[in-house]
Protein backbone atom coordinates (compact mmCIF):
# COMPACT_ATOMS: atom_id res chain seq x y z
CA UNK A 1 0.00 0.00 0.00
CA UNK A 2 0.53 3.41 -0.78
CA UNK A 3 0.93 6.27 1.96
CA UNK A 4 -1.07 9.45 0.95
CA UNK A 5 1.92 11.71 0.61
CA UNK A 6 3.71 9.29 -1.34
CA UNK A 7 0.65 8.33 -4.05
CA UNK A 8 0.31 12.30 -4.13
CA UNK A 9 3.92 12.07 -5.37
CA UNK A 10 3.37 9.62 -7.62
CA UNK A 11 -0.13 10.99 -9.36
CA UNK A 12 2.50 13.84 -10.01
CA UNK A 13 4.38 12.03 -12.27
CA UNK A 14 1.59 11.68 -14.58
CA UNK A 15 1.24 15.71 -14.58
CA UNK A 16 5.34 16.04 -15.46
CA UNK A 17 6.03 17.51 -18.69
CA UNK A 18 7.93 14.84 -20.51
CA UNK A 19 11.07 15.52 -22.94
CA UNK A 20 10.39 12.76 -25.87
CA UNK A 21 11.38 13.68 -29.40
CA UNK A 22 10.23 11.62 -32.46
CA UNK A 23 13.82 9.94 -32.59
CA UNK A 24 13.18 8.44 -29.03
CA UNK A 25 9.70 6.41 -30.28
CA UNK A 26 9.76 3.41 -31.69
CA UNK A 27 7.23 0.50 -32.48
CA UNK A 28 6.43 -1.96 -29.95
CA UNK A 29 3.86 -5.37 -30.11
CA UNK A 30 1.08 -2.67 -28.59
CA UNK A 31 1.56 0.31 -30.21
CA UNK A 32 3.99 3.94 -30.04
CA UNK A 33 6.07 3.54 -26.59
CA UNK A 34 8.81 5.57 -25.28
CA UNK A 35 12.07 4.72 -25.75
CA UNK A 36 13.85 7.18 -23.32
CA UNK A 37 11.61 9.48 -21.46
CA UNK A 38 13.06 11.97 -19.15
CA UNK A 39 10.93 13.76 -16.77
CA UNK A 40 12.19 17.52 -15.28
CA UNK A 41 14.07 17.00 -12.49
CA UNK A 42 13.25 13.34 -12.03
CA UNK A 43 15.89 12.38 -9.68
CA UNK A 44 15.07 14.66 -6.68
CA UNK A 45 11.46 13.65 -7.20
CA UNK A 46 12.00 10.33 -7.00
CA UNK A 47 13.99 9.84 -4.16
CA UNK A 48 11.56 9.69 -1.76
CA UNK A 49 9.46 6.66 -4.18
CA UNK A 50 9.90 2.53 -3.83
CA UNK A 51 10.53 0.90 -6.92
CA UNK A 52 6.84 -0.29 -6.53
CA UNK A 53 6.03 3.25 -6.62
CA UNK A 54 7.75 4.35 -10.00
CA UNK A 55 6.86 1.42 -11.69
CA UNK A 56 3.10 1.49 -10.98
CA UNK A 57 3.36 5.41 -12.42
CA UNK A 58 5.08 4.39 -15.26
CA UNK A 59 2.70 1.20 -15.79
CA UNK A 60 0.27 4.06 -15.72
CA UNK A 61 1.63 6.48 -18.04
CA UNK A 62 2.70 4.36 -20.64
CA UNK A 63 -0.31 2.36 -20.67
CA UNK A 64 -1.88 5.78 -21.22
CA UNK A 65 0.08 7.06 -24.16
CA UNK A 66 -0.17 3.72 -25.82
CA UNK A 67 -3.89 3.82 -26.03
CA UNK A 68 -3.50 6.76 -27.84
CA UNK A 69 -1.99 5.79 -30.89
CA UNK A 70 -3.59 2.56 -30.80
CA UNK A 71 -5.18 2.77 -34.34
CA UNK A 72 -5.11 1.16 -37.79
CA UNK A 73 -1.35 1.08 -38.76
CA UNK A 74 -0.42 0.48 -35.02
CA UNK A 75 -2.79 -2.93 -35.53
CA UNK A 76 -1.16 -4.42 -38.26
CA UNK A 77 2.11 -4.15 -36.42
CA UNK A 78 0.77 -5.65 -33.77
CA UNK A 79 -0.63 -8.70 -35.75
CA UNK A 80 2.77 -9.00 -37.75
CA UNK A 81 4.25 -9.37 -34.46
CA UNK A 82 2.33 -13.02 -33.96
CA UNK A 83 3.82 -15.92 -35.30
CA UNK A 84 2.53 -16.92 -38.64
CA UNK A 85 1.36 -19.93 -40.41
CA UNK A 86 5.06 -20.42 -42.13
CA UNK A 87 6.50 -19.88 -38.70
CA UNK A 88 3.72 -22.46 -37.42
CA UNK A 89 4.51 -25.05 -39.84
CA UNK A 90 8.41 -24.98 -39.71
CA UNK A 91 8.04 -24.97 -36.03
CA UNK A 92 6.01 -28.42 -36.87
CA UNK A 93 8.74 -29.80 -39.21
CA UNK A 94 11.94 -28.99 -36.34
CA UNK A 95 9.67 -30.19 -33.12
CA UNK A 96 6.86 -32.23 -34.12
CA UNK A 97 3.09 -32.02 -34.42
CA UNK A 98 1.59 -29.54 -32.05
CA UNK A 99 -2.17 -29.85 -33.76
CA UNK A 100 -3.43 -31.50 -31.01
CA UNK A 101 -3.43 -28.66 -28.89
CA UNK A 102 -4.71 -26.32 -31.50
CA UNK A 103 -8.63 -26.11 -30.35
CA UNK A 104 -7.87 -26.13 -26.58
CA UNK A 105 -5.41 -23.24 -27.07
CA UNK A 106 -8.24 -22.16 -29.29
CA UNK A 107 -11.18 -22.45 -26.74
CA UNK A 108 -8.89 -20.43 -24.34
CA UNK A 109 -8.26 -17.39 -26.46
CA UNK A 110 -11.82 -17.12 -26.74
CA UNK A 111 -12.22 -17.17 -22.99
CA UNK A 112 -9.72 -14.73 -22.55
CA UNK A 113 -11.71 -12.65 -24.84
CA UNK A 114 -15.03 -13.27 -22.80
CA UNK A 115 -16.65 -15.77 -25.31
CA UNK A 116 -17.59 -19.12 -24.33
CA UNK A 117 -18.15 -21.80 -26.94
CA UNK A 118 -21.68 -21.96 -26.36
CA UNK A 119 -21.84 -18.59 -27.13
CA UNK A 120 -20.49 -19.82 -31.23
CA UNK A 121 -23.78 -21.79 -31.02
CA UNK A 122 -25.84 -18.49 -31.50
CA UNK A 123 -24.14 -18.22 -34.95
CA UNK A 124 -25.44 -19.88 -37.76
CA UNK A 125 -22.79 -21.17 -39.41
CA UNK A 126 -21.43 -22.59 -43.08
CA UNK A 127 -18.14 -24.51 -42.73
CA UNK A 128 -15.96 -25.08 -45.98
CA UNK A 129 -13.01 -27.23 -46.19
CA UNK A 130 -11.54 -28.90 -49.37
CA UNK A 131 -7.77 -28.28 -50.85
CA UNK A 132 -9.06 -26.83 -54.01
CA UNK A 133 -11.55 -23.97 -54.70
CA UNK A 134 -13.05 -23.45 -51.33
CA UNK A 135 -12.19 -19.84 -50.53
CA UNK A 136 -14.21 -19.54 -54.10
CA UNK A 137 -16.74 -21.87 -52.95
CA UNK A 138 -17.20 -19.29 -49.73
CA UNK A 139 -17.35 -16.35 -51.78
CA UNK A 140 -19.96 -17.30 -54.29
CA UNK A 141 -22.29 -18.77 -51.07
CA UNK A 142 -21.98 -15.32 -49.83
CA UNK A 143 -23.00 -13.44 -52.66
CA UNK A 144 -26.07 -16.17 -52.83
CA UNK A 145 -27.13 -15.33 -49.22
CA UNK A 146 -26.60 -11.57 -49.42
CA UNK A 147 -28.61 -11.38 -52.92
CA UNK A 148 -31.44 -12.68 -50.71
CA UNK A 149 -31.47 -10.05 -47.85
CA UNK A 150 -29.33 -11.95 -45.28
CA UNK A 151 -26.57 -10.01 -43.60
CA UNK A 152 -23.68 -11.79 -43.79
CA UNK A 153 -19.90 -12.48 -42.74
CA UNK A 154 -17.16 -14.12 -44.35
CA UNK A 155 -13.70 -15.63 -43.23
CA UNK A 156 -11.48 -16.17 -45.38
CA UNK A 157 -8.09 -16.55 -46.06
CA UNK A 158 -4.92 -15.38 -46.93
CA UNK A 159 -5.84 -11.67 -47.99
CA UNK A 160 -4.46 -10.04 -51.18
CA UNK A 161 -3.40 -6.30 -49.99
CA UNK A 162 -5.21 -6.10 -46.66
CA UNK A 163 -5.79 -7.99 -43.86
CA UNK A 164 -9.55 -6.31 -43.40
CA UNK A 165 -9.77 -8.96 -46.35
CA UNK A 166 -10.32 -11.48 -44.76
CA UNK A 167 -13.30 -10.58 -42.53
CA UNK A 168 -16.27 -9.07 -44.65
CA UNK A 169 -19.52 -7.58 -43.80
CA UNK A 170 -22.21 -7.37 -45.96
CA UNK A 171 -19.36 -8.55 -48.79
CA UNK A 172 -17.67 -5.78 -47.82
CA UNK A 173 -14.13 -5.62 -46.23
CA UNK A 174 -14.06 -4.37 -42.44
CA UNK A 175 -13.32 -0.58 -42.44
CA UNK A 176 -9.77 0.46 -40.93
CA UNK A 177 -11.66 2.05 -38.36
CA UNK A 178 -13.75 -0.60 -37.61
CA UNK A 179 -11.03 -3.25 -37.51
CA UNK A 180 -8.44 -1.58 -34.94
CA UNK A 181 -11.48 -0.84 -32.71
CA UNK A 182 -12.12 -4.78 -32.65
CA UNK A 183 -8.50 -5.60 -32.71
CA UNK A 184 -7.00 -3.38 -29.83
CA UNK A 185 -10.24 -4.65 -27.47
CA UNK A 186 -9.33 -8.53 -28.96
CA UNK A 187 -5.46 -7.93 -28.64
CA UNK A 188 -5.46 -5.71 -25.22
CA UNK A 189 -7.71 -8.69 -23.35
CA UNK A 190 -5.17 -11.57 -24.63
CA UNK A 191 -1.86 -9.71 -24.09
CA UNK A 192 -3.42 -8.73 -20.17
CA UNK A 193 -3.66 -12.11 -19.43
CA UNK A 194 -0.50 -13.64 -20.81
CA UNK A 195 0.99 -16.44 -18.50
CA UNK A 196 4.27 -16.60 -20.11
CA UNK A 197 5.87 -13.82 -22.77
CA UNK A 198 4.71 -16.21 -25.51
CA UNK A 199 1.14 -17.18 -24.71
CA UNK A 200 -0.73 -15.26 -27.74
CA UNK A 201 -2.32 -17.08 -30.22
CA UNK A 202 -0.48 -17.29 -33.78
CA UNK A 203 -1.57 -15.08 -36.65
CA UNK A 204 -4.64 -17.03 -38.13
CA UNK A 205 -5.12 -18.41 -34.70
CA UNK A 206 -5.97 -14.42 -33.76
CA UNK A 207 -7.87 -13.77 -36.90
CA UNK A 208 -10.18 -16.67 -36.34
CA UNK A 209 -11.19 -15.74 -32.58
CA UNK A 210 -11.09 -11.82 -34.32
CA UNK A 211 -13.73 -12.89 -37.16
CA UNK A 212 -15.90 -14.89 -34.06
CA UNK A 213 -15.82 -11.69 -32.09
CA UNK A 214 -17.06 -9.47 -35.03
CA UNK A 215 -19.85 -11.61 -36.10
CA UNK A 216 -20.99 -11.81 -32.80
CA UNK A 217 -20.85 -8.44 -31.99
CA UNK A 218 -22.69 -7.95 -35.59
CA UNK A 219 -25.42 -10.26 -35.16
CA UNK A 220 -24.83 -11.37 -38.50
CA UNK A 221 -27.98 -13.76 -40.34
CA UNK A 222 -25.02 -15.79 -41.58
CA UNK A 223 -21.48 -16.63 -41.07
CA UNK A 224 -19.31 -18.52 -43.73
CA UNK A 225 -16.08 -19.68 -42.11
CA UNK A 226 -13.67 -21.13 -44.41
CA UNK A 227 -10.96 -23.45 -42.85
CA UNK A 228 -7.37 -22.82 -42.46
CA UNK A 229 -5.39 -26.30 -43.17
CA UNK A 230 -7.41 -29.83 -42.64
CA UNK A 231 -10.18 -29.50 -40.25
CA UNK A 232 -10.07 -31.58 -38.13
CA UNK A 233 -7.91 -29.62 -36.15
CA UNK A 234 -7.96 -25.78 -37.65
CA UNK A 235 -9.01 -23.30 -35.42
CA UNK A 236 -12.30 -22.98 -37.10
CA UNK A 237 -13.37 -26.18 -36.00
CA UNK A 238 -13.76 -24.69 -32.68
CA UNK A 239 -17.58 -24.42 -33.83
CA UNK A 240 -20.10 -26.93 -32.06
CA UNK A 241 -23.21 -26.90 -34.20
CA UNK A 242 -22.85 -25.74 -38.28
CA UNK A 243 -25.86 -25.81 -40.06
CA UNK A 244 -24.08 -27.01 -43.32
CA UNK A 245 -20.53 -27.59 -43.92
CA UNK A 246 -18.57 -28.45 -47.92
CA UNK A 247 -16.22 -30.09 -48.76
CA UNK A 248 -14.28 -29.14 -52.08
CA UNK A 249 -12.35 -31.21 -54.26
CA UNK A 250 -9.63 -33.05 -52.09
CA UNK A 251 -6.03 -33.40 -53.20
CA UNK A 252 -2.34 -33.70 -51.75
CA UNK A 253 -1.49 -30.90 -49.74
CA UNK A 254 0.07 -29.67 -46.65
CA UNK A 255 1.59 -33.46 -46.01
CA UNK A 256 3.72 -32.38 -42.75
CA UNK A 257 0.20 -31.80 -40.97
CA UNK A 258 -1.96 -33.80 -42.91
CA UNK A 259 -0.16 -36.79 -43.61
CA UNK A 260 0.81 -37.63 -47.77
CA UNK A 261 -1.88 -39.88 -48.53
CA UNK A 262 -5.40 -39.03 -49.81
CA UNK A 263 -7.22 -41.04 -47.20
CA UNK A 264 -5.52 -39.25 -44.59
CA UNK A 265 -5.74 -35.87 -45.49
CA UNK A 266 -9.46 -36.87 -46.53
CA UNK A 267 -9.74 -37.58 -42.79
CA UNK A 268 -8.36 -34.64 -41.56
CA UNK A 269 -10.85 -32.65 -43.97
CA UNK A 270 -13.85 -34.36 -43.12
CA UNK A 271 -13.32 -33.37 -39.56
CA UNK A 272 -15.38 -30.29 -39.72
CA UNK A 273 -18.84 -33.00 -40.15
CA UNK A 274 -20.81 -32.34 -37.03
CA UNK A 275 -24.33 -34.16 -35.92
CA UNK A 276 -26.94 -32.74 -36.83
CA UNK A 277 -25.29 -30.96 -39.92
CA UNK A 278 -26.08 -31.35 -43.64
CA UNK A 279 -22.89 -32.34 -45.29
CA UNK A 280 -21.89 -31.68 -49.05
CA UNK A 281 -19.41 -32.98 -51.41
CA UNK A 282 -18.40 -32.13 -54.81
CA UNK A 283 -18.55 -34.95 -57.55
CA UNK A 284 -15.33 -36.57 -58.77
CA UNK A 285 -13.37 -37.04 -55.06
CA UNK A 286 -10.75 -39.65 -55.56
CA UNK A 287 -12.83 -42.73 -54.59
CA UNK A 288 -10.06 -43.47 -51.17
CA UNK A 289 -10.60 -39.68 -50.01
CA UNK A 290 -14.91 -40.31 -50.93
CA UNK A 291 -14.49 -43.87 -48.64
CA UNK A 292 -13.43 -41.66 -45.59
CA UNK A 293 -15.51 -38.81 -46.26
CA UNK A 294 -18.44 -40.99 -46.08
CA UNK A 295 -17.02 -43.11 -43.16
CA UNK A 296 -16.99 -40.14 -41.03
CA UNK A 297 -20.25 -39.41 -41.84
CA UNK A 298 -21.49 -42.46 -40.83
CA UNK A 299 -19.75 -42.02 -37.77
CA UNK A 300 -21.72 -38.46 -36.89
CA UNK A 301 -24.95 -40.22 -38.24
CA UNK A 302 -25.19 -38.23 -41.09
CA UNK A 303 -26.33 -38.02 -44.75
CA UNK A 304 -23.62 -37.05 -47.52
CA UNK A 305 -24.79 -35.53 -50.54
CA UNK A 306 -22.98 -34.89 -53.67
CA UNK A 307 -23.29 -31.66 -55.50
CA UNK A 308 -24.95 -32.25 -59.19
CA UNK A 309 -23.26 -31.12 -61.85
CA UNK A 310 -24.22 -27.12 -62.66
CA UNK A 311 -25.27 -28.10 -66.08
CA UNK A 312 -28.42 -29.96 -64.19
CA UNK A 313 -30.24 -27.06 -62.65
CA UNK A 314 -33.60 -26.31 -64.04
CA UNK A 315 -32.14 -22.68 -65.15
CA UNK A 316 -29.14 -23.77 -67.14
CA UNK A 317 -30.22 -23.78 -70.20
CA UNK A 318 -27.12 -22.02 -71.74
CA UNK A 319 -23.71 -22.21 -71.60
CA UNK A 320 -22.28 -21.16 -68.24
CA UNK A 321 -19.34 -18.54 -68.40
CA UNK A 322 -17.73 -17.87 -65.27
CA UNK A 323 -15.26 -15.24 -64.72
CA UNK A 324 -12.70 -17.26 -63.08
CA UNK A 325 -11.43 -19.54 -65.07
CA UNK A 326 -11.15 -23.30 -64.86
CA UNK A 327 -13.42 -26.36 -64.89
CA UNK A 328 -13.23 -26.63 -60.94
CA UNK A 329 -15.33 -23.02 -60.35
CA UNK A 330 -18.41 -24.76 -62.14
CA UNK A 331 -17.82 -27.39 -59.23
CA UNK A 332 -17.41 -24.78 -56.69
CA UNK A 333 -20.82 -23.01 -57.84
CA UNK A 334 -22.79 -26.44 -57.62
CA UNK A 335 -21.23 -26.81 -53.88
CA UNK A 336 -22.06 -23.57 -52.98
CA UNK A 337 -25.52 -23.58 -54.65
CA UNK A 338 -26.40 -26.85 -52.49
CA UNK A 339 -24.87 -24.81 -49.32
CA UNK A 340 -27.29 -21.96 -49.70
CA UNK A 341 -30.04 -23.57 -50.14
CA UNK A 342 -29.47 -25.90 -47.11
CA UNK A 343 -29.02 -22.84 -45.00
CA UNK A 344 -32.18 -21.00 -46.15
CA UNK A 345 -34.29 -24.14 -45.98
CA UNK A 346 -33.41 -24.54 -42.61
CA UNK A 347 -33.78 -20.77 -41.71
CA UNK A 348 -36.86 -20.69 -39.45
CA UNK A 349 -39.97 -18.79 -40.98
CA UNK A 350 -38.13 -18.01 -44.33
CA UNK A 351 -39.59 -19.46 -47.96
CA UNK A 352 -36.44 -20.35 -49.29
CA UNK A 353 -36.86 -19.74 -53.04
CA UNK A 354 -35.49 -23.09 -54.97
CA UNK A 355 -32.08 -23.19 -56.19
CA UNK A 356 -33.59 -24.60 -59.43
CA UNK A 357 -34.98 -20.85 -60.16
CA UNK A 358 -33.42 -18.62 -62.93
CA UNK A 359 -33.53 -15.72 -60.35
CA UNK A 360 -30.78 -17.45 -58.38
CA UNK A 361 -28.48 -16.92 -61.20
CA UNK A 362 -27.03 -13.22 -60.25
CA UNK A 363 -25.99 -14.24 -57.20
CA UNK A 364 -23.34 -16.22 -59.07
CA UNK A 365 -22.16 -13.04 -61.02
CA UNK A 366 -20.07 -11.54 -58.77
CA UNK A 367 -18.15 -12.93 -55.63
CA UNK A 368 -17.48 -10.49 -52.68
CA UNK A 369 -14.35 -9.18 -54.28
CA UNK A 370 -16.13 -7.33 -56.99
CA UNK A 371 -14.88 -10.23 -59.57
CA UNK A 372 -17.20 -11.56 -62.26
CA UNK A 373 -18.18 -14.73 -61.68
CA UNK A 374 -20.97 -16.05 -64.06
CA UNK A 375 -22.23 -14.49 -67.04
Amino acid sequence: QISSARWQCVSNLKEWPWQVSRRNIRYSALAFMPRACTPVSLYSRLSALSSVDVCQAFTHALSAASMVTQGYKEAIEALNGLQTNAAVLQSIRVQGDRTLSNLPDTVKFLGRAGINVEQLNSLSIIHVTGTKGKGSTCAFTERLLREHGFRTGLYTSPHLVSVTERIRLDGKPMHKKHYARHFWQLYNALHSQRESADDMPAYFKFMTVLALQVFLEERVDVAILEVGIGGEFDCTNVIRRPVVCGITTLDIDHTSLLGNTLASIAWHKAGIIKPGAGIFTVPGQDPDAMRVIEERAREKHCLLRVCPPIQDYGWCNRPIHLGLSGQVQLVNASLALQLAQYWMDRRQNYGAESMQSPSVAPGLKNNSNGQNLAT
